[in-house]
């Protein structure tokens, strides 16, 4: 029997579903790009509720083990390998570092909010000339996606330049300058539509017409779909 020590085992049940579902896909020979399931169909197999199986992916996510995508022939599919790390439905190649990567990932999420906020309070003519400028190359740019994002990067560091608080602007460019000089390539999937690049687009074109506008009352919606068009 395993010596769990004084404390016991801590693993939750998601914790120990996530090992179910690793040892499937050693089980089933599922090789990266495959399609291990979807949820619905995770939780009838493993019999635990659906908070279970999202912590479970998570963990999978988190580990890349795993790469969840939504939406009509969507589901849970075996990750490419630790090299990858998902960025919305395209696969940034990072050498290896993709732990490091979604921690930079995480820092930066968190500082996306304020940085909106700062730019919609000091925003000057000038900057939103350029800030338009910047979005409106994504659609030439569609078909090409280290470029594409690329560009979406140079919008949120152009972004972070307008605050007057320096050390905010410099963190939020250091963690964009971590991902840039860290990404050696990106692969867009199958499931990447023009569609879906065409969200993405609008939901950068909104957090531009937000800053213009002035109102902080905004930003959370502008927020919401700028989250949304990157699942």
């Amino acid at each position: 029997m395993q010596n769990l020590g004084v404390f016991g085992d801590r693993r939750t049940r998601g914790d120990l579903l996530a090992e179910r579902i690793d040892a499937l896909i050693e089980e089933r020979g599922l090789r990266p790009g495959e399609l291990i399931g979807t949820k619905d169909e995770l939780r009838v197999w493993s019999g635990n509720a659906r908070a279970t199986v999202n912590e479970a992916v998570r963990i999978l996510s988190d580990r890349g083990r795993v790469v969840a995508r939504p939406g009509p022939g969507g589901g849970l599919f075996v990750a490419q390998g630790s090299s990858l790390v998902a960025l919305g439905r395209s696969l940034l190649d990072v050498g290896g570092k993709a732990g490091y990567i979604r921690d930079v990932m995480a820092v930066r999420d968190h500082l996306e909010e304020l940085v909106i906020r700062e730019a919609v309070r000091h925003r000057t003519a000038a900057d939103i000339t350029e800030l338009r400028r910047i979005v409106g190359a994504l659609e030439e740019l569609s078909d090409r996606p280290a470029e594409f994002i690329a560009q979406i990067w140079e919008l949120h560091a152009r972004i972070a330049e307008i605050t007057p608080n320096a050390v905010l602007s410099d963190l939020y460019g250091w963690l964009l300058g971590s991902m840039r000089s860290t990404v050696m390539g990106v692969r867009r999937p199958a499931d990447q539509t023009e569609e879906y690049l065409q969200v993405r687009i609008r939901a950068h074109t909104t957090l531009v017409d937000v800053i213009e506008s002035g109102d902080e009352e905004r930003v959370p919606e502008a927020l919401r779909i700028h989250s949304l068009a990157h699942r």
